[in-house]
């Protein structure tokens, strides 16, 4: 079966090779948010939220993430 999101990623050792809006792992659930390609911004409750955060620092920035193969 194929998947629309990639593999979880260690966000402690490892950070996206594109900027871009990604899913993150957080204790209360999966969120998206988006990656600058400096820093991880605040996590959103949709893809566009998330896209209209980018400028929000988040201040957990080694949690897991992973991609989505598709565009939402």
């Amino acid at each position: 079966m194929y998947s629309t999101r990639t593999e979880w990623f260690d966000g402690k050792t490892q950070v996206p090779a594109h900027v871009g809006v990604y899913e993150r792992k957080y204790i209360a659930g999966i969120y998206p948010c988006y990656w600058t390609g400096k820093f991880w911004a605040t996590c959103a409750f949709d893809f566009k939220m998330a896209y209209n955060w980018r400028d929000q620092k988040s201040d957990q920035q080694d949690i897991p993430f992973r991609g989505l193969r598709v565009k939402p």
